[in-house]
């Protein structure tokens, strides 16, 4: 197969991909949101990570929640069927998740927030307490982040499908160190290093049905944890589960907000990096243990 035919062929499987779902739409005062909601039991809104949307979303769920939940998998500002708003900020994106359980006549939630979907997790939690049962940050953004490199590259990158596609096949593998350490590569197969790439970069093709929410979530989202969250006064029990391998969001920046949130658990993971590769089943029963407590006295 030739070049373009592997581009044509990684383009179709992810168009493919997406019609497979069937979303719902709601509109709201910020614009249509997206979201797919699956199962039954009480009620855990997924905020997915970059390059997400509904099925990363999903994706997360069948890998670490247990099938005991109403979940509901939203596509965040500028992703795939959610539209950004003027200003998308999490601030905003959380009061927009609130607007979601309204028009779903849901009282409350469970919040799970994954890497770059963090920042809102944690707004929804200071802004609406009343709507929050508990929050899970796994691999979360923390304080500080990191500076991203210019906004056009950036923009080039992730602004069109094929310069995308042609980034991650030619330097896939070096993607790879922004979110697993070496350590963790050097252990696994070339089979492994394939499906991992295939799970995180080629499954967000068209990457310009994401495009806007992944500069986003790098210019806008992800900053936001910088401007000095007032960790302290979030009342809700909280899971934190983090690596301290972790290149994209460091292990101190989550141990630092654990030590905040005053009803918070930090789980600590060693060899997984922002992925937490192999940390999958233990996790699950952590999250599962955590849900459990949250609701014997709901």
């Amino acid at each position: 197969m030739n070049f373009v035919s592997k581009y044509s062929h990684d383009m179709q499987a992810g168009r493919n991909h997406l019609e497979n779902y069937k979303t719902s739409i709601i509109t709201t005062e910020y614009g249509p949101i997206e979201y797919i909601r699956r199962g039954s039991g009480f009620p855990l809104l997924i905020s997915h990570g970059i390059t997400g949307g509904f099925d990363q979303g999903l994706s997360l769920a069948d890998t670490y929640i247990d099938r005991g939940h109403d979940i509901i998998a939203v596509s965040r500002f500028g992703y795939l069927g959610t539209s950004l708003p003027k200003d998308g900020n999490p601030k905003v994106q959380a009061d927009a998740y609130k607007c979601l359980l309204d028009k779903l006549d849901i009282e409350k939630a469970i919040v799970f927030g994954n890497s770059a979907g963090g920042t809102s997790a944690i707004r929804f939690a200071l802004q609406h307490p009343d709507r929050c049962e508990g929050l899970i940050l796994l691999s979360s953004t923390v304080p500080p982040n990191p500076s991203m490199p210019p906004k056009p590259i950036m923009q080039m990158v992730f602004g069109f499908d094929f310069i995308y596609w042609l980034t991650v096949t030619v330097f896939g593998r070096l993607m790879l160190s922004m979110f697993l350490p070496r350590s963790v590569r050097d252990r696994l197969t070339g089979a492994e290093i394939r499906k991992i790439m295939q799970d995180i970069f080629k499954s967000a093709m068209p990457i310009t049905k994401r495009t806007k929410g992944i500069i986003n979530d790098m210019f806008v989202s992800n900053p936001d944890i910088n401007t000095g969250y007032q960790f302290d006064t979030i009342t809700i029990p909280t899971l934190i589960i983090h690596d301290v391998d972790d290149p994209a969001a460091k292990f101190s920046g989550a141990e630092s907000m654990a030590k905040q949130i005053p009803n918070s658990r930090l789980e600590r993971f060693e060899g997984g990096g922002h992925l937490l590769i192999g940390h999958e089943e233990i996790i699950k029963q952590l999250i599962q243990q955590f849900t459990n407590e949250l609701l014997a006295h709901v």
